[in-house]
């Protein structure tokens, strides 16, 4: 039985090696390439039969490789290896362009086999861009991409409370000056037309303050509330 043989593409020198030492107890046999211009040729001239691929590499980057590994039709499943890149359009965008996983490093050593296997075990390969397939993976895409806009806008939202919330703070303030500032004038006025006892100058203020302050804290539950998330995503 012919081995199974991946190509591991990436510029840093250990990893291949370590991939190696991951991936040969397993049963499978190891390509390097340490380019991404390394990485086209040994898939053009081996066919290998799945390829881990590295994005940051300084030549040609992993989705340029990706690219013309897709265009030059070599029939073999590529998954992406990298740290570089953890948003849903970052996904989308390596989905769309022929991958079938995506792996953040650093990954768990077991993740990998597991990814490995996964992509292995599907019939055929990987050979046309997602944007050409069933209706169903670009209704999951168009999905992601709204979960990923709507998590953007929740993020806005939320960097946004703080400065509101110091907004309406300082409202607030200025309303209860205003209120205590309208209680004293009126209570000044009144003593001075001998309408109310001194006694009452003290009393009058805080009850004037109150009243005044009742119907404003009222109303503020309406108008001072935090922006509420929408996301709206049905999956």
């Amino acid at each position: 039985m012919n081995q199974e043989r991946i190509l591991v593409i990436d510029d840093e020198p250990s990893t291949p090696g370590l991939i190696e030492l991951l991936l040969k107890p397993e049963g499978f046999q190891i390509l390097k390439a340490y380019s991404g211009a390394d990485g086209i040729r040994v898939a053009s001239e081996e066919h290998p039969d799945l390829i881990l691929l590295d994005i940051m590499m300084p030549d040609i980057d992993g989705f340029e490789v990706l690219k013309r590994i897709k265009e030059k039709n070599i029939p073999t499943r590529v998954i992406i290896v990298t740290g570089y890149g953890n948003s849903i359009p970052d996904v989308v965008r390596f989905i769309k362009a022929g991958a079938c996983d995506y792996l953040l490093k650093p990954v768990n050593p077991v993740e990998i086999v597991r990814a490995v296997k996964r992509a292995l075990a599907i019939e055929t390969t990987i050979n046309l861009q997602v944007s050409d397939t069933s209706p169903i993976v670009e209704e999951l895409i168009a999905r992601a991409e709204k979960l990923a806009h709507d998590n953007l806008k929740l993020e806005l939202q939320v960097k946004a409370i703080p400065n509101q919330k110091h907004k309406h703070l300082l409202i607030m303030i200025m309303i209860r000056l205003l209120c205590f500032a309208i209680g004293v004038g009126a209570t000044l006025l009144l003593l001075y037309l001998n309408m109310i006892t001194r006694t009452w100058a003290f009393i009058l203020p805080v009850l004037i303050f109150l009243l005044l302050l009742l119907p404003i804290e009222s109303v503020k539950k309406l108008y001072f509330k935090a922006p509420k998330a929408e996301t709206g995503v049905e999956m």
